[in-house]
């Protein structure tokens, strides 16, 4: 969006990698299919299976919101910090 306010830009940013995140299939399908039956697994053979589909589950998730929250909130803050760096170097050179 060229020209668009800054949080108005982020925020249409933030909601096109939502929905592209979570209309990927192949997200859900890794989780619910391969990732949700590690967890509660208990018998012998599953020795060390309910950390790996505990330990996997959060990476997905915690990627997810990274994905959609954090990234945009870092470029509204970073971009406002460029600009007052900005502000300050024009202030000083005068």
């Amino acid at each position: 969006m060229a020209g668009a306010p800054l949080l108005e830009a982020a925020m249409s940013g933030a909601r096109l990698r939502f929905r592209a995140v979570l209309m990927t299939a192949t997200a859900f399908a890794f989780i619910l299919g391969g990732v949700v039956p590690l967890v509660p697994a208990t018998d012998a053979r599953a020795a060390c299976r309910p950390d790996i589909g505990v330990t996997a589950f959060a990476g997905m998730l915690a990627a997810t919101v990274i994905a959609i929250i954090l990234f945009p909130g870092l470029f509204v803050a970073f971009r406002r910090f460029s600009e007052w760096v900005g502000g300050r170097t024009l202030r000083a050179s005068r």
